[in-house]
């Protein structure tokens, strides 16, 4: 099926705009709006002056990798960046559109664009809209950075967009959909410590398109947290988690992830749930023996501020856990996405045990509200320690902006079946200012080995990503927390799946082990939890 491209001046805005081409990004031969092609857009200079750059944008026609066979037009957009010195450029080459163009449809559509980079140091960033109101609202889509050079699609679900009024985060619901007057194009480039010369690093832009909202295949590991009947009692004893049979365990060790980072820090953790809380247990396991950590202590949560840049995680061991709780977000740990970004500080010093708690895309600040009524306990000795912890679901719907939350708050959203994107990562600092000058580890890392905002966060669909299904017990498949032969029946009606994935739930949740499909090991599961019973 071919698309009709009809310029968006020829339609009326409370129309809807056309799915078709926005800009073929070759002269705009064929856009889709009434404007010449794109302007120089502004550029950025990230690091300290002292050097010069010279950011150039023009309508260049190539045939990298093929282009004109797989994209449509006759060329490309090339973003070349020419520096010298050292540090960071950013550019972001912007499109406005007359008339504004009307996306009230927003929840269903997408943006997509085809990228092309020739090294890893240039990267496409983000996709900005900018709506008509004065001042106007910015969208922001995170671009996920590709596995290798070459060209990579990248498609932007609106509903995956972050809102902001300046930089004041708000709900999409504020922005202006029917009046999206500007389109920005963020890309940057960092020149490598060891390029002391002029170089240009190019990256080439194509087939800008309004296309339908694509739902994508997740390779993410989906963790089991169990049901708890009865009490956990906080206190740093793993005892109580003895029976939880259906929480899966997260091994997590830092010398093993790809890449690893300069750190040997290795833990364990858990979750459960019951209508109340949300309980974790983190076990540190043998080999993090190194001398300096004697000095370590668990009260540091309050020491990291705006004004205190060099404390708190940059000095502590902690797991730190990323929750998505809406699960729409492209990358995991971007602090535009966050919701709740949980640290917790493993102790070998006596000292009182605090929980850090970052919450509605607000960075490198505590937010004690979102655990008022949530406790940490640390135990053990090092190579030993442990952490349990509890959060209020409750105390998360009162910190968290309603649109970082299921329709209707975490209270009505936990029961079994709830799936929530949690993604952890690992710090082993020995208290040094270890972002820049370690003295003894600089450990810090997601599970992909990588660890900043855009370079290292992984994608929320890929193979490093976690999600965590609240299960009461796994076997239990209609959600009335018995196993019994109305789960065997909805178990027999997806037998010999082999399909099974996000997309239909997991087989309708047939697929207990979550593998991909429903067989003999999902059988033993589901007998073994029938006859516990």
């Amino acid at each position: 099926m071919s698309f009709i491209v009809i310029a968006a001046f020829l339609m009326p805005a409370f129309a809807g705009t056309p799915i078709g081409q926005i800009s073929s990004m070759d002269n705009d031969i064929n856009s889709a709006v009434t404007m010449p092609p794109w302007p120089t857009g502004a550029w950025y200079d990230d690091r300290a002056t002292g050097w010069m750059q010279e950011v150039n944008e023009v309508n260049d026609v190539n045939d990298l990798n093929d282009v004109n066979e797989v994209h449509e037009g006759t060329g490309s957009m090339k973003i070349a960046f020419t520096l010298w010195g050292s540090g960071n450029v950013d550019v972001e080459p912007k499109m406005a559109f007359s008339p504004a163009l009307d996306f009230s449809d927003h929840n269903n559509l997408a943006i997509t664009l085809w990228v092309w980079s020739d090294r890893t140091d240039s990267k496409f960033r983000e996709i900005i809209l900018y709506d008509n109101d004065n001042p106007p609202h910015n969208g922001r889509f995170i671009a996920h950075p590709p596995d290798s050079n070459g060209w990579t699609k990248v498609v932007a679900n609106l509903k995956e967009f972050s809102w902001y009024d300046g930089t004041t985060p708000i709900s999409p619901d504020d922005a202006n959909w029917s009046s999206i007057g500007t389109i920005g194009l963020f890309s940057s480039c960092g020149l490598p410590a060891n390029e002391t010369v002029p170089n240009i690093h190019d990256i080439y832009l194509d087939d800008l398109r309004l296309d339908n909202a694509q739902v994508a295949l997740s390779q993410a590991t989906i963790v089991n947290a169990a049901r708890v009947f009865g009490t956990i009692t906080v206190d740093g004893n793993a005892a109580d988690w003895a029976n939880l049979v259906d929480s899966d365990v997260v091994d997590f060790d830092l010398a093993t992830v790809p890449n690893p980072p300069n750190g040997n820090l290795h833990v364990k953790y858990r979750l459960a749930w019951d209508p109340d809380y949300l309980y974790i247990l983190v076990q540190e396991q043998p080999g993090d023996l190194v001398a300096t950590e004697a000095n370590q202590v668990g009260g540091y949560a309050q020491l990291w501020s705006l004004d205190d840049r060099f404390g708190g995680d940059a000095y502590y061991d902690a797991l730190a856990l990323y929750f998505d709780f809406t699960n729409v977000h492209p990358i995991l740990g971007c602090r535009e996405n966050i919701s709740l970004w949980l640290y917790l500080g493993l102790n070998s010093k006596g000292k009182p045990d605090v929980m850090m708690a970052w919450t509605n895309a607000i960075w490198a600040h505590n937010q004690p509200a979102a655990v008022t009524n949530g406790m940490a306990r640390t135990s053990g000795t090092l190579g030993n320690r442990v952490i349990e912890a509890k959060v209020m679901w409750s105390d998360l719907d009162s910190a968290i902006d309603a649109w970082r939350l299921p329709e209707g708050g975490l209270a009505a959203a936990v029961k079994p079946g709830y799936i929530f994107g949690c993604n952890p990562r690992v710090n082993d600092f020995e208290k040094s200012i270890a972002w820049f000058a370690p003295t003894t580890e600089r450990g810090a890392a997601w599970l992909n080995g990588t660890l900043w905002d855009w370079e290292g966060t992984p994608s929320a669909t890929g193979i490093y990503a976690k999600n965590v299904r609240l299960v009461c017990p796994a076997a239990d498949l209609n959600g009335d927390c018995y196993v019994n032969f109305k789960d065997y029946a909805q178990f027999a009606g997806q037998w010999g799946n082999d399909g099974c994935n996000n997309l239909n739930g997991f087989c309708n949740g047939a697929d207990i082990v979550i593998d991909g499909a429903v067989n003999m090991i999902d059988l033993a599961k589901f007998t073994q939890e029938w006859l516990s019973e």
